[in-house]
């Protein structure tokens, strides 16, 4: 009973990849046939529990629950200016000690999938985009300390500055897709 996954309903189990050739298609499992007797049991989707698992969601909750609690402290006058500037400091060293482990940890997962014939032109291929992954990576960072920056030198609260950049970054994305139909 333990042993036993829960999910959505999938007409031939938990790993069916939708596939419905004829050697294992069975209409009568089929959810999206109007015809089929478990018609409309589509998977249900737990949208917090999922959200929940994410790791990047807990790592962007300790990223501002830190700051956070920095902030509440230096205001509070528990802790002193050199100190809030050290937790700045411990914070991206955390980032890019976190992006370092995930950047070889990814590369060790795909050495080992990947066959050894497709390792050579699928290298290649990644060795050209990097520069534009790199380029991007930077400009995150640097974007993540300027806001810091304005929060910290200039007394801008981060969410007025971070969605100021997000609408701005909208608005831009907003005026290339209209740039581009034109």
């Amino acid at each position: 009973m333990f042993w036993k996954r829960t999910g959505g309903i999938k007409p031939y189990g938990y790993d069916w990849d939708g596939n419905r050739s004829p050697p294992d298609y069975d209409w009568r499992r089929d959810p999206w046939r109007p015809d089929s007797p478990v018609f409309g049991q589509w998977p249900r989707h737990r949208w917090l529990r999922d959200w929940a698992r994410a790791p990047i969601v807990w790592a962007l909750l300790a990223w501002f629950t830190v700051t956070l609690g920095a902030v509440a402290l230096y205001a509070l006058g528990v802790i002193s200016q050199d100190t809030i500037f050290a937790v700045w400091i411990v914070k991206y060293l955390v980032l890019f000690a976190v992006l370092i482990v995930a950047g070889v940890w990814s590369v060790v997962a795909w050495f080992r999938k990947t066959p050894g014939e497709e390792r050579g032109p699928a290298l290649r291929e990644k060795l050209k985009r990097a520069p534009r992954a790199i380029a991007w990576y930077t400009a995150l960072m640097a974007v993540c300390i300027g806001l810091d920056v304005l929060e910290k030198r200039y007394g801008v609260p981060f969410f007025a500055s971070a969605g100021g950049l997000l609408a701005a970054w909208l608005g831009v994305m907003w005026w290339w897709q209209r740039a581009q139909k034109v």
